[in-house]
């Protein structure tokens, strides 16, 4: 049961909805859509929860994109601004989720751009903290890649085949291109069609475009996200489309082990199915074990991870770190200088 809630209405004005602070240490917010037509404004309900709740919601992983928040949602009947790529992101879910309950709200969601107060610096850095907490115990995380492609029928049930085609073919994963397994290009999916003929169906450019050219995958924010994610309660989301974290993620494996479809991907795009196997596989070791500073920022710097903000070099991926190294920052926040950041996550990764 929420320990509190903001205030709720059905109307609004143009005042600005203000945030309640927490009055627990271990309190997050969960939101609630409320129902609405596709062309109708973003109606939400926030309420506080404490974290033993988080097995009731779903966590959502996605980019900010522009950062300028000038799109209005009403939270209890009041004006809270989002980005763009946000209010993209609600009306697919308000879609996707209204749809599965058949209910006129959806279930919990934690969304970090609104359940933390962005414009309150010590409740933002509190809030990261709790953010391993989130990811490793929501109910489901689901991971948004963007919109599909303006050509997708059939993109979907091409990702099926692929990982279909890699479980039974037991393929193993390989973060170095050079040194992966190969998989005959004569392979044969379970519709029948050869590996080899996948790059002239129509529909080939659009699982590329899903499977190794979304930017999402190149945000150091969303990689904690995912790697502290249970892997079987991970959702890819794309536009109206879905699929499990792990199809995903088999998909790529088939297409980087094989040859004919490897080389229908530009150089450049490689680098996406790559990130996508270090991301798995950095899930694997965080199943068990916490990671050392110094291996999570090799990690995330060799696959080029980008960041807006300097800062957040330390505190994007501060949920994967050992609990002695957590502590040892414990006393760094969003007002603390750069150059300080630095030098003491320097300290502390030599001491590790």
């Amino acid at each position: 049961m929420a320990c509190s809630a903001e205030p709720t209405g059905s109307q609004f004005t143009t005042s600005e909805f203000k945030y309640h602070p927490f009055n627990s240490p271990d309190a997050i917010r969960m939101l609630q859509l409320l129902a609405g037509e596709a062309g109708d404004p973003i109606h939400i309900r926030l309420s506080h929860h404490p974290l033993t709740d988080l097995p009731k919601c779903e966590a959502l992983s996605y980019t900010w994109g522009d950062e300028d928040r000038k799109q209005d949602i009403i939270c209890a009947g009041k004006i809270l601004k989002a980005t763009p790529n946000l209010l993209e992101v609600l009306r697919r879910l308000r879609h996707r989720m209204l749809e599965s309950e058949h209910s006129g709200q959806t279930g919990l969601l934690w969304i970090d751009a609104i359940c933390i107060n962005q414009d309150d610096l010590a409740e933002r850095r509190q809030q990261v903290e709790l953010m391993t907490d989130v990811y490793k115990n929501a109910k489901r995380v689901l991971v948004w890649i963007g919109e599909q492609p303006a050509t997708s029928t059939g993109t979907f049930d091409t990702i099926h085949l692929l990982d279909q085609t890699c479980r039974a073919l037991k393929v193993e994963e390989n973060e170095n291109v050079d040194e992966m397994n190969s998989v005959p290009d004569t392979t044969v999916l379970t519709n029948g069609v050869w590996l080899e003929q996948l790059p002239e169906d129509p529909v080939w450019p659009s699982v590329l475009d899903v499977l190794a050219s979304r930017t999402y995958f190149t945000r150091l924010w969303t990689v904690q996200e995912v790697a502290l994610s249970d892997e079987s309660k991970t959702q890819v989301l794309c536009g109206s489309k879905s699929c499990p974290w792990l199809v995903f993620y088999n998909a790529v494996v088939l297409v980087q082990s094989c040859r004919v479809l490897r080389q229908t991907i530009a150089a450049d795009k490689l680098a996406y199915l790559i990130r996508v196997v270090n991301l798995r596989s950095m899930q694997s070791v965080l199943r068990d074990n916490a990671l050392s500073m110094f291996n999570c920022v090799a990690r995330t710097e060799e696959q080029q991870s980008q960041v807006k903000v300097t800062r957040d070099r330390v505190f994007a991926l501060l949920g994967m770190f050992l609990d002695h190294t957590q502590k040892s920052l414990s006393l760094l926040n969003y007002k603390t200088p750069v150059t300080e950041i630095f030098q003491t996550a320097t300290a502390v990764m030599a001491l590790e």
